[in-house]
């Protein structure tokens, strides 16, 4: 009887050692899937942090180009002003000349 009491403690004890066992086999497989799926995760965010920084690239060369058009089309407009400006004066000139003709061929 204390041959079997001391089996059955023998037995308990592997029991418990296997059971450990298993449980660290399933706590590191647990622990590997995780792991891989924090890799994947990680790979993703770099993935979409390289997209969104080409993105933002993209649309601050967009935005220098729109700057460099509207700069360009404020110097046209500059120059489109001056010129109608000229036109005016020498409109107003050309009226005067023709107003200073017609007063003289009226005298004549």
């Amino acid at each position: 009887a204390v041959e079997l009491d001391q089996t059955r403690a023998e037995l308990a004890e592997m029991d418990t050692e296997l059971i450990a066992q298993a449980e660290v086999k399933v706590a590191m497989k647990s622990r590997e899937e995780l792991e891989a799926k924090l890799q994947a995760l990680h790979h993703d965010a770099l993935k979409r942090q390289d997209e969104f920084e080409g993105r933002m690239q993209a649309l601050t060369a967009e935005a220098s180009q729109h700057k460099d058009l509207m700069v360009a089309a404020k110097e046209e407009q500059g120059q489109a002003q001056s010129q109608l400006e000229a036109l005016h004066a020498e409109m107003v000139d050309r009226t005067r000349e023709l107003g200073e003709q017609a007063v003289e061929l009226d005298q004549t």
